[in-house]
């Protein structure tokens, strides 16, 4: 049996897939919209045909998109000829796995990614970013935070000295409880890069990973280089926007649960639609 030839030297680890997003961009950019799924239709032949090969190798455009070089043309076309046809057989692929890489890769080719975040970024541009993620998944807290502090306040009960202070941080943190029930869907999500950060609320369907996971294993932080491909939602400068006025003071809840999420002023808002790693060699 011959060896099945691997087609890329890239794999992608994909935590986050938002499948809205990606079926849009797709049917906006490919003729025939999302595409499904796949057939393949194969002969077998007493003697061996020829195999001609055009376009970038699907390695090299992959590693140009993560290097920051666009990659000019599609990907590979291959062409079978067999002399003699024999038994033939047909394949049936589910190509929604191939929608996220297919995507980057078009984007990258019609140039329509823009790389990193600086001062002149703009409402609107869709940008790949990469850098250290962290994960502030609340549900997470809620189911942890307080039964830890309950605990906590039971053995410092038992010294007189810390007793007040002990019931003072219950009450504090009991206060909280409201916005953090109210916010226990969320999984916030922050990218640092090397000279701006971006941050978003992930839609907890669209997760591919146990967040609770990888968090018990790392803390919040999540060590590794992580790629966000994502649209720009917000500037630095919006921040401006929170402050009261006239009298309304609805922004002051607004600025709480941005503190609530340690979200800086100075953070781009992004909506992600893959989060991913470069796994392998």
């Amino acid at each position: 049996m011959e060896q099945t030839k691997p087609i890329t030297k890239s794999l992608f680890d994909f935590i986050y897939l938002d499948r809205d997003k990606l079926g849009s961009l797709y049917a906006q950019i490919f003729e025939h919209g999302l595409l499904l799924t796949s057939k393949h239709t194969r002969n077998h032949s007493d003697t061996t045909g020829s195999k001609s090969t055009s376009g970038l190798k699907m390695e090299a455009k992959a590693d140009a998109l993560l290097a920051g070089a666009k990659a000019e043309t599609s990907g590979n076309q291959e062409n079978h000829t067999n002399r003699i046809a024999g038994i033939g057989a047909e394949d049936t692929y589910d190509a929604y796995y191939a929608t996220p890489i297919n995507l980057l890769n078009k984007l990258d080719e019609l140039g329509f990614i823009n790389r990193g975040l600086n001062e002149n970024s703009q409402y609107g541009q869709i940008v790949l970013i990469s850098g250290e993620v962290r994960l502030s998944d609340i549900g997470i807290i809620r189911d942890l935070w307080y039964p830890m502090n309950e605990r906590i306040f039971k053995e410092a009960s038992k010294d007189a000295k810390m007793a007040k202070e002990a019931k003072n941080n219950l009450n504090s943190m009991n206060n909280l409880k409201p916005l953090v029930e109210s916010l226990s869907k969320n999984i916030i999500f922050t990218l640092q890069t090397e000279n701006y950060s971006a941050w978003s609320n992930l839609k907890r369907e669209f997760v591919l990973i146990e967040t609770q996971d990888f968090i018990l294993k790392n803390s919040e932080w999540i060590p590794g280089k992580w790629f966000c491909l994502g649209i720009i939602d917000s500037l630095p400068s919006d921040s401006s926007r929170f402050e009261d006025r006239d009298g309304v003071n609805v922004n002051t809840a607004l600025r709480e649960a941005r503190s609530f999420f340690e979200v800086n002023p100075n953070y781009f808002g992004i909506t992600p639609i893959v989060i991913f790693r470069n796994i392998g060699n």
